[in-house]
């Protein structure tokens, strides 16, 4: 609903699109079913027989202008994106794969760059689930001795693009994808690199799931005492006076967060002039 709706003011669309969703999976059962099966029952549908879904003996009619709007939207071309509600075929991976080249991608070694349109926070968030879904199917496989799938390192750099969207639900769909795949890649062997700008941009609960904080200059010492919570009392005041490359660091395994100096990259990126 979040993304299909994506728009600031949109968010009464998303709630009643979300309510219809969750009350069609209901009567789904344990059948499979897709974002077009639900689009098809709602178009097939009037306003009266929507709102006993929604409302059930109580009775009620949505508002007609959202409904409107959310049976105008959900035709519209982009909305509903080809790679999200794909026709299933067979593929390496499982009995059914989505069409595309995300899961040859994955069966290979290598590091693979993948970027998308700096405006496109939606598209952004829409290929990172896709993406993200299909690599825990991967090492799930390869857990249970199915496929050779090499271990993976996910590394989001500008994740802020995400967790700053205009829309609410947006936002909530995006980082409560991101966070739930974090949590399932743990005991899958798949690494998270979430990479910001400032400490701040991450939400607690991602925050939470990741096992080391690495952390440069920063003014804010409100959010680094929340990122830092083994900082000892002082220690922050020198955080923006940190000179290139030197970082605090919340160290998987370690009691007490560490001051260190980063190797110096060959491409001389850390270099000020």
């Amino acid at each position: 609903a979040g993304t299909i709706f994506y728009r600031p003011n949109e968010e009464n669309q998303a709630e009643v699109f979300s309510h219809l969703a969750m009350t069609f999976a209901d009567t789904r059962g344990n059948r499979q079913w897709t974002i077009r099966d639900l689009i098809d029952d709602i178009l097939a549908r009037s306003d009266a027989e929507l709102g006993k879904s929604l409302y059930g003996a109580r009775g009620g009619k949505p508002n007609p202008q959202t409904m409107g709007a959310v049976r105008r939207k959900i035709k519209a071309p982009g909305r509903v994106l080809p790679f999200i509600d794909p026709k299933p075929s067979t593929g390496v991976l499982g009995n059914q794969k989505p069409a595309g080249d995300i899961d040859d991608i994955l069966a290979q070694s290598g590091l693979h760059v993948i970027r998308v349109s700096e405006s496109n926070n939606r598209g952004y968030a829409l290929f990172l689930s896709q993406l993200l879904a299909r690599a825990s199917g991967a090492r799930a496989f390869a857990t249970q001795g199915e496929r050779n799938i090499p271990d993976i390192e996910v590394i989001v750099d500008e994740a802020s693009d995400i967790f700053k969207a205009e829309s609410r639900h947006l936002r909530a769909a995006a980082s409560g994808m991101l966070s739930e795949q974090i949590r399932k890649g743990r005991s899958l062997h798949i690494g998270y690199v979430i990479s910001v700008q400032s400490a701040g941009d991450v939400p607690e609960n991602i925050r939470n799931n990741l096992n080391t904080t690495i952390i440069g200059r920063h003014r804010n010492m409100g959010v680094l005492r929340e990122a830092l919570p083994t900082a000892r009392p002082g220690m922050l005041e020198q955080a923006d006076k940190l000179n290139p490359g030197e970082m605090f660091v919340d160290l998987f395994g370690t009691r007490s967060l560490l001051l260190v100096q980063m190797d110096m990259s060959r491409s001389r990126l850390t270099v000020a002039d």
